[in-house]
């Protein structure tokens, strides 16, 4: 019986992730040769995170964390949108 040329990769796999956890699955399929599905089946059976955590924006007006959705967005909620531009208009009327 011969070995498999997939042994091993599971160990080589985890050993990569646990080294850079924010690796994403396709770098490391890339790496080791195998698909982004089975990079996804080794993490989770030996229970790693499979997903990467999603990125946050910090609002410009208020301070607070919220989840990007588009990389230009600066505000968390229309509401500081509304609120900064009455801010800058209060600025302006100031000169």
């Amino acid at each position: 019986m011969c070995a498999s040329p997939l042994f091993g990769v599971a160990d080589t796999v985890v050993e990569i992730k646990l080294k850079n956890p924010k690796r994403k699955a396709a770098d490391i399929a890339r790496d080791v040769g195998v698909s982004r599905e089975r990079i996804r089946q080794i993490l989770k059976k030996n229970g790693l995170c499979t997903r990467l955590p999603r990125l946050t924006n910090i609002c410009i007006n208020c301070g607070k964390p919220f989840p990007r959705g588009d990389k230009r967005d600066l505000y968390c909620s229309p509401e500081c949108d509304a609120g900064a531009a009455l801010c800058y208009s209060d600025m302006r009327s100031m000169r």
